[in-house]
């Protein structure tokens, strides 16, 4: 037989020392650490005579655990003694709780994921009894003599208690981090392994495929690590399901895991609860709670994990990546904090997970004592985002906020990293170092277009402090786009660009109705476009379509089609002149963007909004322009799709809604399509207005120019740049 032909069957005891200040039956300190038996006095180290006094606040900490585990509270609860003899326990019994303790049928739900499957599982609490822990032995192998630190002895604990419920090691490791997690939030424990404030006892025992009863079980005491827990369990399946196909018994026993060898020793023989001779103490009074005293211990719980995930979720911040915040309760806490101080949460995450976490991973940060705060954290990303300072410059001001302390804009002055964008000292650098590199220029203008980058990096390192690559592009672009119209005034040339919707006879009457008042003042655009993922897009790398690969279009769909939509815009309802972009890509299959969400203002004052999204499950083509008088929508893509009006009946009427006479009315409405000529080719309309304007026709005119292409290059270029933002981040 094999380990597969039995059904491990797991329990789980988990001790958890609780986050008061003093013992649970007396009056010192709980605190972890000091000077050995420093910490002890006649009650907890059991002097004849003394009498202990049960800490109320350990005892509602017990019972909050209780809460979060999903247990049900005992309103009346006793303290017992458990009879047993070992060094590290003076009095030679346990103050705990055995037939009535404080919390009991308890439901824990995990998930979990094994054999790259995710699982989810509810696992029972059987109990959560009240006690004291043990002192700990300190073993002196040179002299052959073991010494008992009491300093320990009488800290608050609780033991939580499964039902054997689990059948594998990710199962047993997946509740006691769960717990440990739920306990964190709680406050009631910091669950510092590493302390010993959580341990567990391992029971496993197995039964064969078929039976009804299980098996003989073996407790691995104090396991303390989740890497332990999950070692320990895999082998002791495999040490009894060898026992067993040798026609062996398992015996009953206490065993230890040697963490050195991956292996569990024997121990002792292992007790049932009869050998403990368990009786109620006869020193403490027993544990009365009223309702309201339950209710109130009830409302004092914080937002626990599963409350702040989904609260993140609900923030746009993708379930992994809330994962990670939420599973360090210090890092969640943190990030709570950030985010009142700057409202971003999604630029917070990617920061804390990016750069705190590596940090604190590579053992630079004790999280629980940091250098910095969370409003420190909350400004220095606001600089980054708002292109104060670089990203990189970002990640070496917090290094030093790390190891130093120190306000972000401090330490970014004093380092020369603080950026002011001034465009003339950018523009007065570019030249200089064109100059300077005039080899390099000739490269790039004989096609090594290789060549840009380390033009750049010279600009950047000239600009340090003064500008951040962004800035230095758009310098750069604007200047490149200046002496393009210099050169075509020079030579008395027009420059025309591709935009042609300006110049199809839809949107030439749609301009008219608008300009002519049909919808009164504009107040707003919306647009939304989606479509599917195709399937030439998941082919391999050079055989996707040109638009989704960048070294042909330059971006994806936003960058190199949807930029006739923003000029669009443009022409209708006024330039852009203040923008915020979100760019993302979902699905994976190409690098640039394959979603994009744009909010901003024109120079009209008119408010505009926009999703663009090439992952959805079908085509939305919808284009919504809405005034003080009414509106208009229509397809973008159908060229000979009517252009749908709804408008106040009449122009002079009052837009909103009234109470008359007790009687709600509201302005009569009427509605109507106009459906422009159509041409055959798009883009003919435009060409009639070059051929025309070159001609000297009076009054004709190319509306699609120079300096309106590059309003819609400059919102499709940020989404460009944030797009390669995204992904070295994601890289990183």
């Amino acid at each position: 037989m094999s380990v597969s032909d039995y059904i491990p069957v797991i329990g789980l005891e988990i001790h958890s020392e609780l986050l008061t200040k003093s013992k649970v039956f007396c009056t010192c300190s709980a605190e972890f650490g000091g000077e050995r038996n420093t910490r002890c006095c006649p009650v907890c180290s059991g002097m004849p005579g003394t009498l202990p006094v049960i800490n109320q606040t350990a005892v509602e900490y017990a019972v909050r655990a209780g809460y979060a585990l999903g247990c049900s509270i005992n309103k009346f609860s006793v303290f017992d003694r458990k009879n047993y003899f070992y060094p590290d326990l003076p009095k030679a019994y346990q103050i705990s709780q055995m037939p009535l303790p404080l919390c009991i049928n308890g439901v824990v739900p995990i998930d979990y994921e094994e054999n790259g499957e995710k699982k989810h599982k509810e696992i029972r609490i059987n109990r959560i009894h009240l006690e004291e822990d043990a002192g700990k032995l300190i073993h002196d192998d040179l002299n052959g003599v073991s010494l008992c630190d009491y300093n320990r002895c009488g800290v608050p604990l609780i033991e939580i208690v499964t039902e054997p419920d689990m059948s594998s090691p990710e199962e047993a490791r997946t509740l006691v981090e769960t717990i440990s997690l739920l306990l964190q939030y709680t406050g009631v424990s910091d669950c510092k392994m590493e302390q010993g404030s959580i341990r567990a006892d391992v029971n496993v025992s197995l039964m064969r495929k078929g039976d009804t009863e299980f098996g003989t079980r073996a407790e691995i005491k104090n396991v303390n690590s989740l890497k332990s827990i999950y070692r320990t369990i895999e082998f002791e399946i495999k040490r009894q399901a060898q026992i067993l196909d040798r026609g062996g018994k398992v015996v009953q026993e206490t065993r230890r895991f040697d963490a050195n060898r991956g292996e569990t020793k024997s121990m002792r023989t292992k007790e049932d609860a009869h050998d403990y001779k368990y009786f109620p103490d006869p020193d403490i009074l027993q544990v009365n709670f009223y309702d309201e005293d339950l209710e109130r211990i009830k409302n004092s719980l914080p937002e626990m994990p599963k409350d702040r995930l989904a609260k993140y979720i609900s923030w746009d911040i993708p379930e992994k990546e809330a994962m990670v915040i939420v599973n360090t309760k210090k890092i969640s806490d943190l990030f709570e904090e950030a985010v009142k101080c700057y409202n971003n949460p999604k630029s917070l995450v990617n920061f804390i997970n990016g750069e705190i976490m590596r940090r604190m991973n590579l053992g630079e940060i004790d999280i629980e004592k940091p250098m910095f705060t969370a409003a420190q954290v909350a400004k220095l990303v606001e600089m980054s985002d708002t292109d104060k300072v670089t990203k990189n410059d970002a990640k070496e001001i917090f290094r030093e906020m790390a190891e130093k302390g120190g306000e972000p804009e401090d330490i970014a002055k004093r380092e020369g990293m603080l950026i002011v964008s001034d465009t003339g000292k950018v523009l007065e650098v570019i030249e200089k170092v064109l100059a300077a590199n005039e080899k390099a220029v000739n490269q790039y203008k004989g096609g090594d277009v290789k060549v840009f980058g380390f033009l750049m990096g010279q600009c950047n390192k000239e600009l340090r402090g003064a500008a951040t690559p962004k800035v230095v592009k758009e310098a750069a672009s604007k200047e490149e786009a200046e002496e393009i119209h210099a050169a075509f005034e020079e030579s008395r040339t027009r420059c025309f660009t591709a935009h042609y919707r300006r110049g199809m006879p839809r949107y030439r009457e749609l301009k008219k109705l608008l300009e002519a008042g049909t919808i009164g003042k504009i107040r707003g655009v919306q647009v939304i476009r989606t479509q599917r993922q195709t399937a030439e897009e998941m082919l391999p790398e050079d055989q996707k379509p040109w638009r989704v690969r960048p070294e042909i279009s330059g971006g994806s769909h936003f960058y190199e089609g949807d930029a006739h939509m923003l000029d669009l815009i443009d022409y209708l309802a006024g330039p852009l002149t203040d923008f915020k972009l979100e760019v993302t890509n979902e699905t994976g299959f190409y690098p640039g963007e394959d979603a994009v969400s744009l909010s901003g203002i024109t120079e009209n004052r008119v408010m505009v909004s926009g999703t663009w999204c090439y992952a959805t499950y079908k085509a939305i083509d919808r284009f919504l322009i809405y005034g003080d008088k009414g509106s208009v929508w229509f397809s973008y893509y159908d060229n000979a799709a009517p252009l749908h009006f709804e408008a106040l009946a009449d122009k002079n009427a009052v837009a909103h809604e009234g109470v008359m006479g007790g009687v709600r009315k509201e302005a009569e409405m009427k509605t109507w399509d106009v459906t422009p000529e159509v041409q055959e080719y798009p883009g003919l309309g435009q060409a009639q207005d070059i051929v025309d304007e070159l001609r000297g026709i009076p009054g004709a005119q190319c509306y699609s120019t120079l300096d309106s292409a590059m309003r819609s290059l400059r919102i499709t270029c940020a989404a460009r740049e944030q797009m390669k933002e995204l992904r070295e981040h994601r890289n990183s």
